[in-house]
């Protein structure tokens, strides 16, 4: 009870920790453009490669960059790995646009919506 309690505050922090997407670049002091805002979309599965999603909304698609620190779980929290998602599966996705046209996303967390493991309880403790 108290692991699934911990988990929830986290999920929640992070879901709310998340800044709101600004429509100005972030620039460094030499103008250099290193992000272009925050990325925060839910959508769901439109094609799967190794590193790569393509995530649909509505009529349009983002390519969503899978990275070595992006971290991935399940609806009740559960770590997933990549290759458990599928098309179709209903994604959250918090991450950096990396580009002008906002379509391109490094993603920092992904939650497969459509995925539902629960931990399971270990009674020998």
């Amino acid at each position: 009870m108290g692991r699934s309690v911990v988990t929830v505050g986290i999920l929640l922090v992070l879901l709310f920790s998340v800044d709101v997407v600004s429509a100005a670049p972030v620039e460094s002091q030499h103008d250099e453009i290193k992000k272009w805002g925050r990325a925060t979309i839910a959508g769901e599965v439109y094609a799967i490669s190794k590193n790569i999603l393509t995530i649909s909304k509505g009529k349009k698609r983002y390519l969503v960059n899978i990275l070595p620190l992006t971290r991935s779980h399940c609806r009740f929290g559960v770590p997933a790995k990549i290759t458990d998602l599928s098309i179709g599966d209903r994604l959250n996705i918090v991450g950096d646009f990396i580009n002008r046209d906002r379509t391109e996303i490094n993603a920092i967390w992904i939650r497969d919506k459509s995925i539902s493991k629960i931990n399971p309880i270990d009674y020998s403790k």
